[in-house]
């Protein structure tokens, strides 16, 4: 996907922007992101429990 299709702001668009909306989970099962567990384009099957647990890793570049 492009950022213009991922920035909430295109016309605002910051050169650090990253986008971090895949490899998530919620509660150990996936879940798509920005959707809430509720909305069927989460994909995200199973109960909705309390807590919340969402979990993703992701490298923000070379830190060196």
């Amino acid at each position: 996907m492009e950022w213009k299709e991922l920035y909430p702001r295109p016309g605002l668009k910051r050169d650090s922007f990253l986008p971090v909306l895949d490899g998530w989970t919620l509660n150990g099962r996936e879940i798509s992101l920005p959707w809430p567990p509720e909305a069927e384009l989460s994909g995200f099957t199973g109960k909705i429990e309390n807590p919340l647990r969402y979990k993703t890793d992701f490298r923000l570049g070379d830190v060196s």
